[in-house]
């Protein structure tokens, strides 16, 4: 790049630098992005140096950095910490995506048992049971 664009943002994750580019085009900002190609290369394993780097003109910086401490600002407000794993969860989810602990009720011992077997509705069992029927009506009608 030349003297004339400024380094904005930079991300070793392409799915966060690619959501701060759309934002900043959405804003009518010219972003330029390098290290994209050699991230998608690498996919999801981390290489040393692999950061995606965005910048925009000098003309557009101070808007840029105006836009980004907002959208930051507001993905943290988004964002609540697992008080069991510290862990950052977004404040939709219901329980912590990495240990399961129940975000609603925090400090209570309510953690999903993923191997409990869950209930059934009694239309699941009906329906299966019409599926296997029309399966084996099918099959032997192709004999």
């Amino acid at each position: 790049m030349n003297e004339n664009y400024s380094l904005v943002y930079n991300s070793s994750n392409h799915i966060q630098a690619g959501i701060m580019k759309a934002k900043l085009q959405n804003e009518g900002i010219d972003v330029f992005s390098r290290g994209e190609i050699l991230n998608s290369v690498t996919g999801e394993v981390s290489i040393e140096g692999g950061m995606i780097e965005l910048f925009v003109h000098n003309d557009q910086l101070q808007i840029t950095k105006e836009i980004i401490e907002q959208a930051e600002s507001q993905s943290r407000q988004n964002q609540i910490v697992c008080p069991i794993c510290n862990e950052l969860n977004y404040t939709n989810f219901s329980h912590c995506w990495n240990c399961n602990n129940d975000l609603r009720n925090p400090y209570g011992d309510n953690r999903i048992n993923v191997d409990e077997e869950k209930p059934q509705p009694k239309n699941y069992y009906l329906a299966t049971t019409i599926f296997v029927i029309i399966l084996l009506i099918t099959l032997y009608n192709l004999r």
